[in-house]
């Protein structure tokens, strides 16, 4: 983790409320499921952003318009200076992804960090199934590059406008009994939609999204409990945890 004095080279609205920034920050490697915390100064704090791809040094980040702060960032203009803090946290485990068959499972823009670890799977030659669902078709992102990264791409929408009609949960519950003996499974979504998952598999690797203040486990600000009772930080012992040691 480090503290870097970046540049903004492009801040562009994908489509809808969803926007893409790029940004120069010089680093060579990250884990997928790691994050980063921007500020921005004059119009926010920091506050935490899953990393979508990183590649000569150039680093992608998405995010939703939700209020004022996310509308004033779309406004933010290339060439821009800021500090970013990161990598942060701890990413998902591939140890033995290439053995494995994978399952990578994301909802709405919850596909961030999950993109960036598909790429990450097939530079290993690992197999790749990868469900995605949201509430319509203008809410699935980076469909076109998860195409060609050449993943088993399964989709969902809630009102059919693409892919299989329902939760993406519908379609993993369909196919849950045609699992290979071997498989991981890997998710970052709206809540409900983890706790739905991890129903299924809890063994599960679970990519959680929190409010922040600090991203270095400092304030406590993003504590959740574990099966123990004990307080993890989300930015600290997480973002990723397995679904069976954590309450939802």
């Amino acid at each position: 983790m480090q503290e870097t004095l970046s540049e903004i080279i492009l801040n562009q609205q994908i489509k809808g409320p969803y926007w893409k920034m790029i940004l120069k920050a010089g680093w060579q490697d990250y884990k997928p499921g790691q994050f980063l915390m921007l500020e921005i100064p004059g119009v926010f704090l920091r506050r935490p952003f899953g990393i979508v791809k990183l590649k000569g040094g150039e680093l992608e980040v998405c995010y939703k318009v939700v209020g004022r702060g996310t509308q004033e960032l779309t406004a933010v203009k290339p060439g821009t200076k800021t500090h970013i803090l990161g990598p942060i946290g701890n990413g998902f485990d591939i140890l033995n992804a290439n053995t494995a068959t994978n399952y990578l499972i994301a909802g709405g823009y919850g596909i961030a960090p999950l993109f960036g670890l598909a790429q990450k799977l097939k530079t290993i030659g690992a197999n790749i199934h990868f469900y995605y669902g949201a509430k319509g078709k203008d809410d699935l992102l980076y469909v076109d590059e998860l195409l060609d990264l050449g993943v088993n791409l399964h989709l969902t929408t809630e009102d059919g406008s693409k892919g299989e009609k329902g939760l993406v949960t519908d379609s993993l519950k369909k196919s849950s009994t045609n699992h290979d003996s071997r498989f991981t499974v890997y998710v970052c979504g709206p809540h409900p939609m983890l706790k739905a998952v991890a129903a299924i598999f809890p063994d599960a690797q679970l990519s959680l999204e929190s409010f922040m203040g600090c991203g270095i486990g400092v304030c406590s600000g993003c504590v959740i409990k574990d099966k123990n009772g004990n307080f993890l930080r989300v930015c600290k012992e997480g973002p990723v945890f397995k679904a069976s040691s954590i309450v939802l």
